[in-house]
């Protein structure tokens, strides 16, 4: 958990799960901010993708950030953050922000071939 979990939340996003690698003493202030604003999302360690999509189906979310390896998740997904890591500043934000409005303008299809996620 980190900034990247705060920041889009402080733009209206709301998290429903988080997955960490890890949790570190420095990420406390991370949890507080996301308590701060009225979030509490559930945190995992996702490991196995094909177990892990039902879960994820399940929450319904409007978009998931990060890559989802292996798993047949209908929801739509940002994959490749990683490639957010170096950038700083105003650099970093537009470059999710451009991420972020191309998986939303895409259309998603529900199982039942409707639309099922609006843009955010």
């Amino acid at each position: 958990m980190h900034t990247s979990s705060a920041y889009p939340s402080r733009m209206g996003m709301e998290p429903v799960l988080l997955h960490l690698e890890d949790f570190w003493p420095d990420d406390k202030q991370w949890a507080e901010a996301l308590n701060a604003l009225g979030y509490d999302p559930l945190v995992c360690h996702m490991v196995n993708s094909g177990a892990d999509a039902p879960l994820l189906e399940s929450l319904a979310p409007d978009l998931c950030l990060g890559d989802l390896t292996g798993a047949k998740v209908r929801v739509p997904s940002v994959p490749y953050l990683s490639d957010l890591y170096g950038m700083s500043g105003y650099e970093r934000t537009c470059s999710l922000l451009k991420k972020l409005l191309h998986k939303l303008e895409q259309p998603a299809v529900s199982k039942e071939g409707g639309a099922q996620h609006g843009i955010a």
